[in-house]
């Protein structure tokens, strides 16, 4: 496989795309004193969340029962990554993006590959240094820009962190990296007051072939931004998958018990690994406790809201989503107006029509995403809408 790396690094470049017409307000002014107001101060603040998919199927790779079957694995995971064209989907997602700017985007599964070769090679005295092969979250940067988008990183955490050997030969060997991440993103119009980040303690240590521990960690993102000249603070997670049941709900615990009492209004987002139904953990339920509520049920959402899962080669049509998992869920109303309104709120799901895909028919990811329009009251005016 020389190179077989290298069909990533070689990603095609991030081309211009001709911005489709904006859909129309969702939430038509009728208010006279609502209708008074500019444009900037009746802008919604726009939210949306994505989980990037990093395209193949680390389970596999994870799942390996003995030490000898890691290298094979890798390497399939390593092609189907390949294969999954991720410049293409960052395209597509950007694309969408577009349609209704937000101020702050959230990114789950937002990883950074690398190689060293050869693997574990000492060459006069020093080991190889390694070569990063793609980074989603320049990559997304990138496609962003293409479309007039410009956004700032405010804050990325790494979360899983393993180099594993992939055969080049039936002798030789390189070494794959990768290292998982989350980010949050800030519309560069946008004031920044503050951004923190971090890992949850909660973590489960899998021994792959009963040999190479891997600490599967997990964390969170925030952004503290002004809007209309007030605070709001966005908080974008990715808990553990629900077969680790018990440890995704220590993690939302933690979560919820960090920003137990934040003053400002509050939009979580994120993937929660946790079905809406509660057919299978608990976190979301323990969020609606904590006094979120759920965007998607608020009078207006389109559909069923399921957000996962797309097959994992991302082909197939719109019957394979079972599941809604993803969420874009508020705390403390926007209750700014002058009668105390908390303001409308339209949901809107990413990544849910075939029109979609990429120029190759894939999906953009295995999950979809979520956009959410709050129109927020402005001091002294009643909301209106």
């Amino acid at each position: 496989m020389r190179r077989t790396a290298i069909v990533l690094a070689a990603a095609a470049l991030i081309g211009c795309n001709d911005e489709g017409p904006m859909d129309p307000d969702p939430f038509p002014p009728n208010s006279e004193d609502v209708m008074a107001l500019d444009a900037v101060q009746a802008q919604p603040l726009v939210v949306a969340s994505r989980n990037l998919y990093l395209g193949g199927d680390i389970d596999r790779v994870l799942g390996a029962p003995t030490p000898s079957e890691i290298p094979l694995r890798t390497l399939q995971t390593w092609m189907e990554i390949g294969n999954s064209d991720f410049p293409g989907r960052a395209q597509a997602m950007a694309r969408e993006f577009a349609e209704d700017p937000p101020h702050v985007i959230g990114l789950q599964e937002a990883p950074l590959f690398r190689i060293q070769s050869p693997g574990d090679a000492v060459i006069g005295g020093s080991t190889p240094a390694e070569t990063v092969v793609i980074d989603y979250l320049e990559v997304m940067l990138w496609a962003l820009q293409a479309e007039g988008l410009a956004y700032r990183v405010a804050y990325v955490v790494e979360n899983v962190d393993v180099e594993l050997p992939i055969p080049t030969s039936p002798t030789t060997f390189d070494d794959v990296r990768f290292t998982d991440r989350d980010a949050i993103l800030v519309r560069d119009d946008v004031t920044l007051l503050s951004a923190d980040g971090g890992n949850f303690a909660a973590t489960y240590t899998v021994p792959v072939a009963g040999a190479v521990p891997v600490v599967l960690k997990r964390g969170w993102t925030e952004a503290i931004v002004e809007f209309r000249g007030a605070p709001y603070r966005v908080v974008n997670v990715h808990l553990e998958q629900q077969r680790f049941r018990p440890i995704q709900e220590a993690q939302m615990a933690e979560l919820l018990g960090r920003i137990d009492g934040a003053p400002e209004p509050t939009i979580l987002v994120g993937d929660l690994n946790s079905e809406a139904d509660g057919s299978n953990t608990a976190s979301y339920a323990m969020a609606l406790a904590a006094g979120f509520e759920d965007t998607w049920l608020r009078p207006g959402s389109e559909g069923d809201g399921f957000t996962c899962c797309y097959r994992k080669d991302l082909t197939g049509g719109l019957d394979v989503m079972v599941e809604r998992i993803d969420f874009v869920l508020l705390r403390n109303p926007f209750d700014h107006g002058e009668a105390g309104q908390a303001g409308s709120v339209k949901a809107r799901l990413l990544g849910a029509d075939s029109g979609d895909r990429t120029a190759s028919g894939l999906w953009p990811s295995d999950h979809r995403g979520l956009s959410t329009r709050f129109r927020i009251p402005v001091p002294g005016f009643a909301d209106g809408s």
